[in-house]
This record gives C-alpha cells, structure tokens and sequence, in this order.
C-alpha cells in the first residue's frame, strides 16, 4: 500500500469522483479516476493501487499538488555565455542572450523574479485552482 505525508497546514477531502487538495496557497481539485483513499494523522494512503510505474507516477502527481499549494515552486535560471545577462526594470525582466538577442517579459502581478547576479534569476509561481499562477 503506497502513502504520503500531508504537509502542514494541507486538507484532503473527496468525494465518489474528485479529490480537492487545499493548502495556504490555493485550492486544487482533481478526477480521482477510481481510486480508494483513507486518511490516518498526516498520511493519505491510496488503497487499491498497485505497486508498478503507473501508480507511482499518480503518487509524484498528487505529491507535487501538495508541494503546490503549501509552499509554491521556484526554477533557478543561470546564463552562461558571452554577453549572457539580466535585469529587472520595473515590472519587466530583461534578458540579453547574446550581444544581439534581447529577450523582454511583462511579468505578471503574482510573479516574482530576483536577480541574484547578472547571470543568476529565480522565478517563484504557485499553483492556484488547477492553473499555474506565478508569485
């Protein structure tokens, strides 16, 4: 029988076809495609799931929706080149890929890039309602 951890601050409800996961950063409801769930403390345990490749993929799945809304994503960015940088300005994160090649992006107003040196971004979203919003 395959389990996990629910994270801090995370609820687990179902009913016969969805399964909604909320946490302090959103809601995400999900088809449960058949599958038995018990709860017991901070565990979710999926109970007629075999142990082969198939079920461990709808495991990660659900795993990466509790990392979703109890703390968010974040993707490190590094720039190796010549003339590789960038910069922030405003609400405009500026890349310049070359010494020809300038890369402009609008972000939106949930999505925050920090500019750790001219060659090192980080990107935080989160995942709200079953679509990626970034913050």
């Amino acid at each position: 029988m395959l389990s996990l951890k629910i994270p801090f601050k995370v609820t687990v409800s179902w009913n016969k076809d969805f399964l909604k996961i909320t946490g302090p950063l959103g809601t995400i409801i999900k088809q449960k495609k058949g599958l038995l769930l018990a709860t017991q403390k901070d565990r979710l345990y999926f109970l007629n799931i075999k142990n082969t490749l198939n079920s461990h993929f709808y495991v990660s799945l659900i795993n990466s929706i509790f990392i979703g809304v109890s703390r968010g994503y974040r993707k490190r960015l590094r720039l190796f080149g010549v003339g590789f940088r960038a910069s922030i300005v405003g609400k405009i994160l500026i890349l310049k890929i070359g010494y020809s090649h300038i890369f402009n992006m609008i972000f939106q107003l949930m999505l925050k890039f920090f500019v750790l040196k001219q060659k090192v971004y980080d990107c935080f979203y989160v995942v709200k309602n079953g679509s990626v919003f970034v913050k």
